[in-house]
């Protein structure tokens, strides 16, 4: 009988094991967008430890952006040990590079006075260098200027909307000179897909990466249809995110009259509030967002103002 029962627990405890074995990437992908969740809201306390628990049944693996924010979340815990640790090896095993993010990130503040922040500091220089020695300068100049441009345009129009609210005939003249500005800017960064494909941050570094999506997402979807051979192999070796192919799909269905599957197109109504397009097995959404690497449609819903309600 003790053998029988030896015999239970022992296969018991193998499919437990297989069972996590089969969703321990997503389990992680969960535990991530709680933490990260948390960390939006100032828990860090709450934050910190979640993320360690993600990193734990991911073997100890995480993203470079999920252990920046642990690190950030344990500077603000006054746990500069911690900090440090994923600090350390998002530099010295991911070759994290922005000495930009990192010098004026104020939730780093609490440990810049550790002796280890100006070492860290020069080899977060030197992998900086190392990158920019691969990178298209002037593709990359281009790049960002086409980014700086469309982030000062988004930023003017939402101080006019503040200001004057929704529709203005202010907001209507800054929005003709906007468009006809990304008009531009699309044709610039089509030609430079259809000459280089797309191009990814070990090329043109990350803000220029970022332009290229930001610009292209506002296509028309039939150039967005022309370009997604470019998008999927993008995706496939890493120099593009799931997640902005994910939205690509989105704006696609959308446009076909079709439910989009990520929720992440919302459009203004007539009254001037954003509202969410229908959204595909909408009691799904959050597990495919979360396989892609979007955070819960309620805390991406809220940059919008959207009070989503959840499908139950």
């Amino acid at each position: 009988m003790k053998k029988f029962y030896l015999a239970i627990i022992f296969s018991f405890n193998s499919v437990l094991v297989f069972a996590q074995a089969q969703t321990q990437s997503e389990f992680y992908t969960q535990l991530s967008i709680q933490a990260d969740s948390l960390f939006k809201k100032k828990d860090f306390v709450r934050s910190s430890r979640i993320f360690t628990w993600a990193f734990r049944v991911n073997n100890w693996r995480g993203t470079i952006s999920d252990r920046y924010k642990a690190a950030c979340s344990w500077s603000m815990c006054k746990n500069s040990d911690s900090a440090f640790y994923h600090l350390i090896r998002i530099v010295e095993k991911g070759n994290y590079s922005d000495l930009e993010q990192l010098t004026n990130e104020p939730l780093l503040t609490p440990i810049h006075l550790d002796a280890r922040w100006p070492m860290l500091l020069e080899t977060v220089t030197e992998n900086q260098l190392r990158a920019e020695a691969n990178y298209d300068k002037p593709l990359k100049a281009m790049l960002d200027s086409i980014y700086d441009m469309d982030q000062s345009f988004k930023n003017k129009i939402a101080t006019i909307r503040e200001n004057y609210g929704y529709n203005s005939a202010v907001e209507r003249d800054l929005t003709k000179i906007a468009n006809s500005r990304d008009l531009e800017s699309i044709r610039k960064v089509t030609k430079l897909i259809e000459t280089y494909g797309w191009l990814g941050p070990n090329i043109v570094g990350k803000k220029g990466s970022e332009a290229i999506f930001n610009t292209m997402i506002k296509a028309h979807p039939n150039l967005i249809r022309k370009c997604m051979p470019d998008i999927l192999k993008a995706v496939k070796v890493n120099i593009a995110s799931p997640a902005q192919l994910a939205m690509f799909e989105d704006k696609l269905a959308v446009d076909m009259g079709q439910r989009q599957k990520y929720g992440s197109q919302v459009n203004y109504d007539e009254h001037g509030e954003w509202k969410v397009a229908p959204i595909e097995d909408e009691k799904n959404v959050d597990k495919r967002r979360a396989q892609v690497g979007l955070p819960a449609l309620t805390e991406y819903l809220k940059t919008y103002g959207i009070q989503y309600q959840s499908y139950k």
